[in-house]
């Protein structure tokens, strides 16, 4: 997801810096989608939680949700 996310941003946005953003510990996000993923550990894998969230809130999206939501384990 992170990879298509990028490429996503340097094809059709490479001059819009605020498209694609990386909250803490390296979760990637996109603006224009509202598109939040992150990676959390179920067992001895990891799965993708990607997270969709209105425009108004991405720039706070951490707190929307609760802690164990971003918690990589």
């Amino acid at each position: 997801m992170e990879q298509w996310l990028v490429e996503r941003y340097e094809t059709r946005y490479p001059d819009d810096e605020s498209e694609l953003g990386y909250m803490g510990c390296g979760i990637p996000g996109s603006l224009g989608l509202g598109l939040v993923v992150n990676v959390q550990g179920l067992g001895d894998r990891l799965i993708t939680r990607p997270a969709v969230f209105a425009e108004h809130v991405l720039d706070d999206a951490h707190h929307i949700l609760p802690p164990e939501a971003w918690r990589i384990h």
